[in-house]
């Protein structure tokens, strides 16, 4: 019996097999995540917060993530070298605005690479019976499933969007110059049986008063 419930826990929680060397189950995913964000805003040297960092992204690449962690990686080194190098001979309300941005960036960067790969490994049903597993009340986990299969959807509605776009912009401008020099319209004038029949130009109507 056990092992029966083993092996649906496995067809439940489980996924294809990747590149990655790790497996990991979501509730180890959700466990980090939780981790990373009590140690974002805590006070940290510049060592321990690289030492993070690039933790997460070993942890990426293993689970088979290779791109995003390389990603994640330069994106910490751009944001790193924009606050220290950048910003201290920028002067100015704008860079001060931005500087208070960034460094939230910075703070919240662990909880960003962690979730990123929460989304990446775990697909909804997954992370729902994971969230079952761990006695997650109904009342939190339907509105919960139902708020992320909207994500899906999003992505899809995007992506077609892009899509019109693309077929769109080669055509964009004999659009707009049909809207602003419109073709005059021609009406067929009937004719009798002398006269064949033939077009005219319409005349404008005139503006409303």
């Amino acid at each position: 019996m056990q092992a029966t419930y083993a092996l649906e826990d496995r067809r439940v929680l489980g996924r294809a097999p990747r590149s990655g060397v790790l497996d990991l189950d979501p509730r180890t995913i959700m466990g980090v995540l939780l981790a990373a964000s009590v140690v974002a805003f805590m006070s940290k040297s510049l060592t321990v917060e690289l030492g993070l960092v690039l933790g997460v992204a070993l942890l990426q690449a293993l689970t088979g993530h290779v791109r995003m962690a390389l990603a994640f990686a330069g994106g910490y080194a751009v944001l790193w070298a924009v606050l220290n190098l950048v910003f201290p001979h920028v002067g100015g309300v704008a860079a001060t605005m931005f500087t208070i941005s960034f460094t939230f960036s910075r703070k919240i960067f662990l909880c960003l690479m962690v979730g990123s790969l929460l989304v990446a490994e775990c697909s909804v049903h997954r992370l729902t019976a994971a969230l079952e597993r761990l006695r997650v009340p109904q009342v939190v986990l339907i509105p919960l499933t139902v708020t992320m299969r909207y994500f899906p959807a999003l992505k899809d509605e995007m992506a077609h969007i892009r899509a019109a776009m693309r077929h769109f912009l080669p055509v964009l401008p004999q659009f707009l110059c049909c809207r602003i020099c419109p073709q005059p319209v021609k009406i067929l004038v009937p004719g009798n049986g002398k006269n064949p029949g033939f077009y005219r130009a319409a005349s404008p109507k005139p503006p409303n008063p």
